[in-house]
């Protein structure tokens, strides 16, 4: 198990460091997977086009529900909203997409702000715009 550990901890620290720089939020409904709105992502869009950068959609959930559920929650948050940039035009090998389920709340007493996908770019060089 401590090996196991190790991963997920490794896992973690990887997906906080190309988080660090969100440049959009989506948000969503208690137990839903389109968000409340897309335009958050106009401008994500228009500069992963225009610098073929990466970008990484990290889903969250909020406290409500067994772990295993709100992980799989987060996941098809973040993947519909890759499947909604790939129907715009990003390549999809230019998206990274994870789910943290209940974990990194941004917030202990509103639910609905942990119902939520980040969204970052990341340019060629691996650095965040």
């Amino acid at each position: 198990m401590p090996a196991e550990e190790a991963l997920l901890d490794a896992e973690d620290a990887r997906v906080a460091e190309e988080a660090r720089h969100t440049r959009a939020t989506l948000y969503f409904d208690f137990d839903k997977t389109m968000p409340t709105g897309w335009w958050p992502l106009k401008n994500v869009i228009a500069d992963a086009l225009r610098l073929g950068s990466t970008i990484t959609l990290i889903g969250y959930a909020d406290e409500v529900g067994e772990a295993v559920y709100n992980q799989r929650l987060s996941e098809n948050r973040a993947i519909e909203a890759a499947r909604y940039l790939i129907r715009q035009g990003v390549k999809k090998k230019n998206i990274k997409v994870y789910g943290r389920g209940k974990r990194d709340p941004v917030s202990s007493s509103d639910s609905s702000m942990n119902r939520r996908v980040e969204v970052d770019i990341v340019k060629a060089a691996g650095k965040p715009l």
